[in-house]
């Protein structure tokens, strides 16, 4: 693929960007001083970071899918629990 690498939902921990242009293989990132740097990588290199990449973003979507996002507080667990059993305290219906 020529050009930039399509646009991936990347970490925010993930301070690089990959692409090919002209059949060479680059890794694009700032520097200390906020300054961009292209530097030429090797094809095993490039597609160890392409790994990386989609190893990421899969793990951020199995994150979004299944952990829960919001704060737990007991008191929001207590009520939880409350409203899926029917409201009952220690009160068995059967």
């Amino acid at each position: 693929m020529e050009g930039r690498q399509p646009k991936r939902r990347k970490d925010k921990y993930n301070p690089y960007e990959i692409y090919e242009k002209d059949g060479k293989y680059y890794v694009s990132f700032r520097n200390g001083e906020k300054e961009y740097k292209d530097l030429e990588i090797g094809k095993n290199v490039y597609e160890a970071f392409n790994t990386f990449e989609l190893q990421d973003v899969s793990h951020m979507n199995i994150v979004d899918r299944h952990l829960e996002q919001s704060e737990i507080w007991d008191s929001s667990l207590y009520e939880r629990g409350i409203s899926e059993r029917g409201g009952g305290r220690g009160y068995c219906s059967e």
